[in-house]
């Protein structure tokens, strides 16, 4: 008697061991139970995963989800170069997947090959403009990264557009804002991300810098003494330097 899917697809790659698609289930299946396991420290659900998919490939290598589900076992483990290889891999014979191009962004992200990561949530965008809130804010991420602060901007203009009362993104406007040296920008986006998350220690501390780059130094040790006591862990040395020249 199968009990769960795994107990039915052990069974049915014991019957059929030539098959793939025994295989190819089990491994999706223990990929989406990894996902949810109520034990944080079981790692054994995508060992067996990729175990499973390393068998099925090699049996049927035109299927563009086991790639992609390989894939995003290696980006877990943080094997990136064999995360790009299945996610070009799921591409070459779904050429559609708007995840595979998001995921292969995110792992190109991470290899800081930033250019290749914006083409590809460019792509995934369009593919799937009914997602395009959640890649545009990875976009908007991998843009500050890259240094491309007035491309990260326009990615926050557009997503505070769909979603005015989220107070991360005037933070990380805010932020892209300062980096810009538009001081100004910066003080008015930090200003809304605390007023809409009066607890806010990270646009407190932020708000501080900028205050301190335009020589208010009081504004800068008032802001600065806020983000500390809502717990931010301020450097020293720029903490002592605002107790004298804010006073």
């Amino acid at each position: 008697v199968w009990q769960n899917s795994d107990t039915l697809w052990t069974d049915q790659i014991a019957k059929h061991p030539e098959n793939a698609e025994g295989y190819k289930n089990l491994g999706g299946y223990l990929v989406e139970k990894g996902k949810y396991d109520i034990n944080p420290n079981e790692k054994s659900d995508y060992e067996r995963a990729l175990m499973n998919f390393n068998i099925a490939i090699p049996l049927k290598q035109d299927d563009p989800k086991m790639y992609s589900n390989r894939g995003n076992i290696y980006g877990l483990k943080q094997k990136f170069d064999s995360a790009l290889a299945d996610y070009s891999n799921s591409l070459r014979f779904d050429p559609n997947n708007f995840e595979a191009y998001l995921n292969r962004g995110i792992t190109l992200s991470l290899m800081k090959r930033y250019d290749s990561a914006i083409a590809d949530f460019d792509k995934a965008i369009k593919l799937s403009p009914e997602s395009a809130d959640k890649i545009i804010y990875t976009r908007a991420y991998t843009n500050l990264n890259a240094g491309k602060f007035k491309e990260a901007m326009a990615d926050y203009d557009l997503m505070i557009k769909q979603n005015p009362t989220k107070p991360d993104l005037y933070f990380m406007r805010g932020y892209a804002s300062f980096k810009m040296g538009d001081y100004d920008g910066s003080l008015i986006n930090n200003s809304k991300a605390i007023e809409l998350k009066p607890d806010y220690k990270e646009a407190f501390f932020n708000r501080s810098q900028t205050y301190s780059s335009l020589q208010k130094f009081k504004e800068a040790l008032d802001d600065a003494m806020k983000a500390r006591s809502l717990g931010y862990n301020i450097d020293s040395t720029y903490y002592n330097s605002l107790l004298i020249k804010g006073r």
